[in-house]
């Protein structure tokens, strides 16, 4: 009688911890990848990329020539500097959807006034 008394509390108590402490299941979204070059030609490529709000998402610049920078307060991406052979990540969560401007933040040639990435929030 007394193992079956324990064996019953403890059944109920497992029950208890289960309903008390569910086990979730879902897993945090996977990062969008999005792999930018930068390069001395003053171009980002691609120029123009587009993700989701809410989702997580990545963007690996490549640093093919010349030392490229981005950075962007509204989207959350801190100063980051690109330099030649080099691969910079950087990861963020846009939470508004619009479209932005992110311009070459490192003065990089004849063109760096052209040296921009649009990024578009759906």
């Amino acid at each position: 009688m007394k193992n079956s008394f324990l064996a019953l509390a403890a059944s109920t108590l497992g029950l208890s911890l289960s309903l008390a402490f569910p086990i979730s299941t879902s897993a945090a979204p996977s990062p969008q990848l999005i792999t930018i070059t930068a390069s001395s030609e003053a171009m980002f490529s691609p120029s123009e990329i587009t993700v989701h709000a809410g989702q997580p998402v990545e963007l690996k610049f490549v640093g093919k020539s010349g030392v490229h920078g981005i950075a962007s307060t509204a989207l959350g991406i801190p100063a980051t500097t690109i330099m030649p052979g080099s691969t910079q990540t950087v990861t963020f969560t846009p939470s508004k959807v619009g479209t932005y401007t992110l311009h070459c933040t490192i003065p990089c040639g004849a063109d760096h006034s052209q040296m921009a990435i649009v990024v578009k929030i759906v």
